[in-house]
């Protein structure tokens, strides 16, 4: 396992418009700190090397939607 991080992004319709153009793969995190499901996620997929740098490559965008508190943009891609 490392401590490598993602290049998160939040989400944003041109950032998700532009990745679509250019025909680059998403990878969309939906979150919250009070989601017992999504931590576990984090805390497994997103810790796994092989995973991370699959998701890191510079072909990836990897945009984030943190429902922790108000999300006005994530909420209309539910």
């Amino acid at each position: 396992m490392s401590g490598t991080k993602l290049p998160w992004i939040d989400l944003y319709p041109e950032g998700l418009a532009d990745s679509a153009e250019k025909q680059r793969p998403m990878m969309v995190d939906f979150t919250a700190d009070w989601c017992a499901n999504c931590q576990v996620n984090e805390r497994i997929l997103m810790a796994d090397d092989e995973a991370l740098a699959l998701l890191s490559s510079e072909d990836v965008t990897a945009f984030k939607v943190d429902f922790t508190g108000p999300n006005p943009e994530g909420d209309r891609k539910k």
